[in-house]
């Protein structure tokens, strides 16, 4: 109907922009992999680090993102323990299924190449791994990790668990003002940058702690988006966090400070919907999961079978890194097609509230559903 905004006129495009940064990881993991050695050391650095150097920012960006959105789908509602029980349920069915697939597909590749490759050992997942890793949980237990990609899925998980655990232990809403709340996100944030700061330099193998800075990063600019005399304070204290990171040449912290500086102004401008139009990034943020999950299994694969075919050569490592990445993309398009977009909209089945009762202003009277990364639509009137 004119006049009529589709239903997808509201998503933060600018986030899900954002997200392409993925494919960086494409490229760092090419190099970590040995398989664009002589590219690498051949381009000048002004192309060689940002195109093989710059992939561990994407995972900063990614935490804080997850931060932001994860604030964003709790701020409605008030966490007991159905809903916190509901929540973690949601999170898994809309994450689980494909990681779990791609733990197979890693599986079934090593199998392979151990049975086609002279001299190659044979795969060793024992059970116990392979539980460890369905659950999260390898990193903690000292378990090598399966594909080495995955230490961030168990620091997601962390992270959600935690964040749940805080909001249903002191109740309430975040933007509403409740003042324990506040207080132990602020406290929860200022222990976190012990370890970014170098105050504190160790941590047990695998917990969340040195990483949990950004994902808090990303909880207080919502929390600093959505209520207006906060934001003053985060302004100051992120800027004085920028210029102590800038001091002392902490690029993680200055990448951290500078991306979150970007998504507060972005948010306060009400831009967060901007990058509609955006079709190849918006394209590579929506398949970012399942580019994530597969790349490396895939990386490895096309490498070979393609030095196998042509010989390695400088000329071939470039073409070989074209069509790797041409193919890495397509597979993640129908992994996102036939496995995760399924489980995503099995997700969104579990409602964490009930639909939102507008006032004659325009107000919710009650918590909106939370179906993703979507700012709140008010009626006009």
């Amino acid at each position: 109907m004119p006049g009529t905004k589709g239903k997808d006129d509201n998503r933060f495009y600018f986030i899900d922009a954002l997200r392409a940064s993925m494919i960086l990881i494409v490229f760092e993991h090419a190099l970590d992999g040995r398989h664009v050695t002589e590219l690498a050391e051949f381009l000048p650095n002004f192309l060689s680090v940002p195109l093989f150097h710059t992939g561990h920012f994407a995972v900063s960006l990614f935490f804080i993102i997850s931060g932001f959105v994860i604030a964003h789908n709790l701020s409605p509602l008030v966490i007991d323990l159905k809903v916190a029980g509901k929540f973690l349920l949601r999170r898994s069915l809309r994450l689980d299924p494909p990681y779990w697939a791609a733990i197979m597909l890693m599986c079934a590749l090593a199998y392979v190449s151990y049975r086609t490759m002279p001299g190659k050992e044979p795969p060793a997942y024992s059970a116990t791994a392979l539980v460890a890793h369905l659950f999260y949980l390898q990193d903690l237990l000292g378990i090598p990790q399966i594909d080495i990609a995955y230490w961030t899925l168990c620091i997601e998980f962390q992270f959600y668990t935690l964040i749940i655990l805080v909001f249903f232990v002191l109740g309430g809403k975040l933007i509403e003002g409740n003042l324990a709340l506040r207080c132990a996100v602020i406290l929860l944030t200022l222990f976190s940058l012990l370890w970014p700061l170098g105050i504190l330099k160790n941590s047990v193998p695998g917990l969340i702690a040195p990483r949990l800075y950004e994902f808090l990063f990303g909880v207080v600019c919502y929390w600093a988006y959505k209520d207006p005399p906060v934001r003053r304070y985060f302004v100051l204290s992120g800027g004085a966090l920028l210029l102590w990171a800038i001091y002392t040449a902490n690029s993680f912290l200055v990448f951290d400070c500078v991306t979150s500086m970007l998504l507060f102004f972005m948010s306060v401008s009400q831009n967060l919907s901007a990058g509609k139009n955006w079709r190849p990034l918006q394209f590579l943020g929506k398949i970012s999961y399942s580019m994530y999950l597969t790349h490396n299994p895939i990386t490895g694969a096309m490498f070979r079978i393609g030095y196998l075919s042509t010989g390695r050569y400088l000329w071939s490592e470039v073409l070989w890194l074209i069509v790797t990445v041409a193919v890495v993309v397509l597979f993640a398009f129908g992994w996102w097609r036939f496995i995760e977009k399924p489980s995503t909209r099995l997700s969104q089945k579990i409602r964490l509230s009930k639909p939102a009762v507008l006032d004659q202003s325009g107000a919710p009277t009650s918590a909106l559903p939370i179906d993703g990364p979507r700012l709140k639509k008010l009626s006009a009137g």
